[in-house]
């Protein structure tokens, strides 16, 4: 066991027992509320005429349903952090939380997102002093400033792609960065496989193998070209971002490549000339996943702008080996990695030393 403890960004709920909401919507909605059913065998959660996971097609989800999500208590979870060394951990949203995007009634989305929200918060005043909520957000749904004030809400999570297509730089997606830098509150981008989500590599493919294989990776490369491109970043500078579940070995090539084309078609670019390396290091950090563990110390000390985080994914199928993970980073580095770059963009979390 480390001598620290260890910060954790992604650890979703598990909300399979609480999503039969035919009778606590106003009666008009419904019919088209949330409710787990079974189809073909397999139970999926059902919004208006839509599963989720999305059983087949093309961007399909896992063929575990709903199940692929976990169903983990609060104790059980508190217990697994002891075990791995996790001192404090955002909980993010379950199968319904990352479905909500895929809402197509906007008076439906906005009932389930501030019902769900205060579940969110509910179930981190549960976990105890070391857990904080990362509540929904969405552009047709936004908190209200009494819950954003809330110590139990540590950011704030909302999908990279979505499925009205709409960019990041749109006008609806403003107020999101607005209440983000008001309140001090980072921004977590997290990508999602079978969410009916606009994801263009992920849709090509009618197998799950490789709709999880490349929706997280490339919707996470889109959001940060877009807030890149369209300077977001840089004309929020109070805003803080983080991108999540993607891993970071990719990050140094794609962001060179960024860099050049903001520097060489800069009259094109939305956004104008950036220092986007200086971006990236003051406003954003990057959680590691599986894949980074070998050679991650070298990557980051060769990228000094690349601040990196620890993002467990927990109870998912791919949780990360918390224990593996940081094997190659070495002294104050890994200390970073594991609690200190959080501690410089996170507000309201508590890390005990």
């Amino acid at each position: 066991m480390e001598d620290f403890k260890m910060f954790d960004v992604d650890q979703h709920l598990c909300d399979l027992n609480i999503c039969n909401w035919e009778t606590v919507l106003p009666t008009h909605l419904q019919h088209k509320a949330p409710k787990n059913i079974t189809y073909e065998g397999v139970e999926r959660l059902s919004i208006e005429d839509k599963l989720f996971p999305k059983p087949a097609g093309k961007g399909c989800g896992s063929p575990l349903g709903s199940k692929a999500g976990g169903n983990v208590s609060i104790d059980k979870r508190v217990q697994w952090m002891s075990q791995v060394g996790i001192d404090s951990a955002v909980l993010t949203p379950g199968n319904l939380g990352m479905a909500i995007h895929a809402i197509e009634d906007n008076e439906l989305k906005h009932a389930v997102c501030e019902r769900y929200r205060n579940w969110q918060v509910d179930q981190a005043e549960e976990a105890g002093e070391h857990c904080t909520a990362g509540i929904l957000i969405d552009p047709f749904s936004l908190p209200d400033p009494s819950l954003l004030k809330n110590s139990k809400v540590s950011c704030l999570y909302m999908r990279p792609t979505n499925r009205a297509s709409m960019h990041l730089w749109e006008k609806e997606m403003l107020p999101i960065y607005q209440l983000a830098s008001e309140y001090n509150l980072p921004l977590l981008f997290h990508s999602g496989t079978g969410y009916y989500q606009n994801s263009p590599v992920s849709d090509q493919y009618e197998n799950y193998f490789y709709s999880h294989l490349f929706s997280h990776t490339t919707e996470i490369q889109m959001a940060l070209a877009e807030l890149v491109g369209h300077g977001i970043i840089s004309n929020y500078p109070d805003l803080k971002v983080v991108f999540v579940e993607a891993g970071v070995s990719w990050v140094p090539s794609f962001v060179s490549r960024l860099q050049h084309h903001v520097q060489r078609l800069g009259r094109i670019v939305p956004g104008g000339k950036q220092n986007v390396y200086e971006l990236l290091e003051k406003q954003c950090l990057f959680s590691v996943f599986n894949e980074d563990a070998d050679g991650l110390g070298t990557l980051l000390a060769q990228n000094p702008w690349l601040k990196t985080i620890l993002g467990s994914d927990y109870p998912h199928w791919d949780t990360m080996n918390v224990k593996n993970i940081l094997k190659d980073v070495d002294g104050e580095m890994k200390k970073d990695v594991a609690y200190r770059n959080a501690e410089k963009l996170f507000e309201r979390i508590k890390i005990e030393i």
